[in-house]
């Protein structure tokens, strides 16, 4: 007995069944020549059926050491996302914040000062590196001129109104020194500032001695 699908072109019966004409044209083409081996039944199921579902994934559940291993890694991944911004440098080196009491005034100290800012950039110093840096020399330079004025202090007590010429003859002992150069340039201008009133009367003292005042 013919069935339905047996008595009419494969391509007709398939647009029966809803399949779009010009796919059910090739599908028909082809399957004229399958047809001849398999029968019309058997080919209807094959192209108008719907495909098997793939198969189901089983995934593995992680070992305990696998998991272990993966939260180190995300640590360690945040970690250093974090280290990369704490130590970022600033977009430009108009970034760096110096006290005001550290402020370049002359055109000399200006220029200094942009060309430390930039290389302090180039080499992509973060801010907090570089400005905790300025506000230890501001409070070093506070320091200094505090103890300079106490010096200066009690100097006037020993020198009373010679204070000012006794500090020139020191002064001309220094410049003398560093006017050698060098080595000795270095360590007196390095030691000049921290001298205290006892070491400034001995140079006042030699210098009195040296040019027979004393």
């Amino acid at each position: 007995m013919t069935t339905e699908a047996e008595s009419m072109p494969l391509a007709d019966y398939l647009v029966s069944k809803g399949v779009d004409p010009a796919k059910a044209s090739v599908l028909g083409a082809q399957g004229d020549s399958i047809s001849r081996n398999r029968g019309m039944g058997e080919l209807e199921r094959a192209f108008t059926q719907p495909a098997a579902p793939p198969p189901a994934v089983r995934i593995q559940p992680a070992t305990p050491d696998q998991a272990t291993a993966a939260l180190r890694e995300h640590e360690q991944s945040v970690q250093s996302a974090h280290l990369d911004a704490h130590f970022a440098p600033p977009p430009d080196a108009s970034y760096y914040q110096f006290p005001h009491s550290i402020a370049p005034e002359t055109d000399d100290a200006i220029k200094a000062d942009g060309e430390l800012r930039a290389a302090l950039h180039a080499e992509g110093f973060p801010r907090h590196v570089v400005e905790g840096i300025g506000e230890e020399l501001a409070r070093a330079a506070r320091t200094r001129m505090e103890r300079q004025a106490s010096v200066r202090a009690t100097l006037e007590r020993w020198y009373g109104r010679d204070t000012d010429a006794n500090l020139r003859l020191v002064d001309g002992v220094i410049d003398r020194l560093i006017a050698k150069g060098g080595a000795t340039a270095d360590f007196v201008a390095a030691m000049a500032p921290h001298l205290d009133a006892l070491s400034i009367d001995s140079l006042v003292q030699f210098a009195k001695h040296r040019a027979g005042r004393r």
